[in-house]
Protein backbone atom coordinates (compact mmCIF):
# COMPACT_ATOMS: atom_id res chain seq x y z
CA UNK A 1 0.00 0.00 0.00
CA UNK A 2 1.37 3.91 -1.08
CA UNK A 3 2.63 5.74 1.71
CA UNK A 4 -0.78 8.49 -0.24
CA UNK A 5 -3.23 5.57 1.01
CA UNK A 6 -2.03 5.19 4.25
CA UNK A 7 -2.51 9.15 4.98
CA UNK A 8 -5.43 9.22 3.52
CA UNK A 9 -6.68 6.25 5.83
CA UNK A 10 -5.00 8.20 8.39
CA UNK A 11 -6.99 11.24 7.97
CA UNK A 12 -10.12 9.80 8.06
CA UNK A 13 -9.38 7.86 10.98
CA UNK A 14 -8.62 11.09 13.07
CA UNK A 15 -12.03 12.07 12.55
CA UNK A 16 -13.45 8.63 14.36
CA UNK A 17 -14.48 9.28 18.16
CA UNK A 18 -12.37 7.04 20.69
CA UNK A 19 -14.67 4.39 21.00
CA UNK A 20 -14.67 4.06 17.33
CA UNK A 21 -10.86 4.12 16.74
CA UNK A 22 -10.80 1.54 19.30
CA UNK A 23 -13.20 -0.80 17.43
CA UNK A 24 -11.35 -0.20 14.54
CA UNK A 25 -7.91 -1.25 15.87
CA UNK A 26 -9.50 -4.28 17.87
CA UNK A 27 -10.49 -5.12 14.58
CA UNK A 28 -7.78 -5.18 12.48
CA UNK A 29 -6.38 -6.72 15.42
CA UNK A 30 -8.31 -9.66 14.92
CA UNK A 31 -7.94 -9.75 10.84
CA UNK A 32 -4.08 -10.02 11.49
CA UNK A 33 -4.21 -12.67 13.98
CA UNK A 34 -6.62 -14.69 11.61
CA UNK A 35 -3.92 -13.98 8.44
CA UNK A 36 -1.02 -16.56 8.27
CA UNK A 37 2.38 -15.79 9.55
CA UNK A 38 4.60 -18.14 7.38
CA UNK A 39 2.24 -18.21 4.39
CA UNK A 40 3.94 -21.25 2.25
CA UNK A 41 3.90 -20.53 -1.46
CA UNK A 42 3.41 -22.76 -4.50
CA UNK A 43 6.39 -22.93 -7.36
CA UNK A 44 3.93 -21.81 -9.57
CA UNK A 45 3.62 -17.85 -8.19
CA UNK A 46 6.92 -17.60 -9.39
CA UNK A 47 5.61 -17.95 -13.03
CA UNK A 48 6.60 -14.86 -14.75
CA UNK A 49 8.66 -13.43 -12.45
CA UNK A 50 11.50 -11.37 -14.09
CA UNK A 51 10.21 -11.56 -17.70
CA UNK A 52 11.06 -7.88 -18.28
CA UNK A 53 14.75 -8.84 -17.29
CA UNK A 54 15.07 -11.45 -20.23
CA UNK A 55 12.40 -9.29 -22.75
CA UNK A 56 15.67 -7.69 -24.81
CA UNK A 57 18.08 -10.61 -24.21
CA UNK A 58 18.13 -12.77 -27.08
CA UNK A 59 18.27 -16.40 -24.93
CA UNK A 60 20.04 -18.60 -27.82
CA UNK A 61 23.00 -15.82 -27.76
CA UNK A 62 23.28 -15.90 -24.30
CA UNK A 63 23.88 -19.64 -23.76
CA UNK A 64 26.18 -19.92 -26.54
CA UNK A 65 27.80 -16.57 -24.41
CA UNK A 66 27.91 -18.71 -21.45
CA UNK A 67 28.82 -22.11 -22.69
CA UNK A 68 32.23 -20.47 -24.59
CA UNK A 69 32.92 -19.37 -21.23
CA UNK A 70 33.32 -22.96 -20.20
CA UNK A 71 35.47 -23.72 -23.58
CA UNK A 72 37.50 -20.73 -22.88
CA UNK A 73 38.21 -21.50 -18.72
CA UNK A 74 38.81 -25.10 -19.92
CA UNK A 75 36.47 -26.75 -17.83
CA UNK A 76 35.75 -29.66 -18.87
CA UNK A 77 32.34 -30.45 -18.08
CA UNK A 78 33.45 -33.93 -16.13
CA UNK A 79 35.55 -32.09 -13.86
CA UNK A 80 32.46 -30.08 -13.64
CA UNK A 81 30.16 -32.93 -12.55
CA UNK A 82 33.04 -34.41 -10.00
CA UNK A 83 33.91 -31.20 -8.24
CA UNK A 84 29.90 -30.63 -7.77
CA UNK A 85 29.33 -34.46 -7.06
CA UNK A 86 29.09 -34.22 -3.24
CA UNK A 87 26.34 -31.20 -3.62
CA UNK A 88 24.36 -33.71 -5.28
CA UNK A 89 25.12 -36.57 -4.05
CA UNK A 90 26.50 -38.44 -6.74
Amino acid sequence: MSTNKLQVIYQQTSKLTHQEKLALISKLVADLQKTPKNKKHKLAELQGLGKEMWEKINTEQYLSDLRSEWVLNKIPFRKIMIDTAPLINI
